[in-house]
């Protein structure tokens, strides 16, 4: 079984995955597998779709020597390998995960028009709209790996996105810069 998975492309990663046998003792057990016109070759698994997929057979050989003879004999043998490449269908992630951060996205950007008299509104609306990514974060369906995927790096980048639309907000109100109010026009813009 061989299997490196490439997770930095998730949820949008194509993965190859094979598997050879072949005979743990060459002389004793015979190794007999389907001709490949009669194998099913079918591959299903939900959340997956198959790219591409062969068998195929590796024949070598093997140098013995006869016990009665002395004389050395070559016994053929065969590796049967099955590959497949199977890329994640990342339509449910989309549609799980996508939309409902651009919704909060959008709600954390509505935030720079509403009017400073409504501070309290608009600090509910974008700490919530923190929590609300947060939450969706940690209900995301990921695999373990030490490396920052895709997903990953689309919610630090949601972070980033309503955390500068936060600060304006709270710089004008309880800092009462000016300086921050054209920031905030600057991020309308």
């Amino acid at each position: 079984l061989s299997f490196e998975p490439k997770m930095f492309l998730y949820p949008m990663d194509t993965q190859q995955l094979s598997i050879q046998l072949r005979p743990r003792n060459l002389l004793k057990r015979p190794f007999i597998i389907q001709p490949l016109h009669e194998q099913d070759m079918i591959f299903k698994h939900s959340g997956w779709k198959k790219n591409i997929g062969f068998v195929g057979t590796e024949p070598f050989t093997v140098n013995l020597t006869n016990q009665s003879s002395g004389k050395p004999e070559i016994v053929p043998v065969y590796r049967f390998s099955y590959s497949w490449e199977l890329k994640r269908e990342a339509r449910e992630f989309l549609i799980k995960i996508g939309i409902p951060l651009f919704i909060v996205l959008s709600l954390a950007y509505c935030v720079l028009y509403l009017p400073t008299d409504t501070f309290r509104a608009a600090c509910s609306i974008a700490v919530t709209c923190m929590l609300s990514a947060i939450a969706l974060y940690m209900g995301l369906p990921t695999p373990e790996t030490t490396v920052l995927t895709i997903a990953d790096a689309m919610f630090f980048y949601a972070y980033f996105l309503i955390t500068t639309c936060i600060i304006p907000v709270m710089g004008e109100r309880i800092l009462g810069l000016e300086n921050v109010s054209r920031f905030r026009k600057v991020i309308r813009a």
